[in-house]
């Protein structure tokens, strides 16, 4: 299967869940490139909790997880040495509202980092420093994020009882800071110039997804002057 490139995500070999929206596990490289006689030698590292990892630019290699299954868990990133697997740098713990599932990250073309996991979505440059967050609007957990072509987050919270319906959230990136315009992916550069939109949620047309209310505004981290997202 040849992988498909996506405008909305960083042009790595790997820039997001099962490497992109369309599910296809191909990584977006010509291969290992193995010689006669060479091998491969594998690196652990073990890190409890920890959830998947996305590629950036060449050798920005990014950790994502949680500290602990429990209501009180919180989110972490590090980006992590591509030969040794230790952390370069790590993110502050990473609000969860309460709620724990494992989430997920994803590497924008914008040239952020977006991470959701529990009720809220993160926003965090290539050091793992926020910039911003947003409480998501509803109180159960969100199962990861994908990235649609016109750069647009969508996210679906779950309800593992049934007691409630899910709905599918949306939100279109605005603006980035100058270190983050300065290192976007080339895709993302040629947009620049596209119109932005106002957050809003997304029906589906099963049944069982309704139409969810706006995710309100994303607050910036401290010393932070940039936002990302329209409201």
């Amino acid at each position: 299967m040849k992988p498909v490139s996506h405008a909305g995500l960083w042009d790595s070999p790997w820039p997001a869940e099962d490497g992109g929206p369309r599910r296809q596990l191909v990584p977006r490289a010509p291969g290992l490139g193995l010689r006669a006689g060479e091998r491969l030698d594998a690196t652990t590292r073990h890190v409890m909790f920890a959830n998947m990892v996305v590629l950036r630019a060449p050798g920005e290699v990014y950790l994502q997880g949680s500290t602990s299954p429990a209501p009180d868990n919180a989110a972490f990133v590090e980006r992590i040495d591509p030969a040794t697997l230790e952390p370069i740098v790590r993110s502050p713990d990473l609000d969860a509202g309460g709620v724990w599932w494992p989430g997920g990250i994803v590497a924008h073309a914008n040239g952020f980092l977006y991470v959701t996991h529990g009720t809220f979505c993160h926003q965090l440059d290539r050091e793992c420093r926020v910039v911003a967050k947003r409480r998501l609007p509803r109180p159960s957990q969100y199962n990861s994020l994908l990235v649609l072509s016109d750069g647009r987050l969508v996210m679906k919270n779950m309800a593992m009882d049934g007691s409630v319906r899910s709905a599918f959230t949306g939100s279109i990136p605005t603006a980035s800071s100058p270190s983050a315009r300065r290192s976007r992916s080339p895709r993302a550069r040629s947009r620049a110039s596209r119109p932005t939109a106002t957050t809003t949620a997304i029906p589906s047309t099963s049944s069982a997804i309704t139409r969810s209310s706006a995710c309100g505004t994303w607050t910036p981290a401290s010393g932070s002057t940039t936002g990302a997202f329209a409201t």
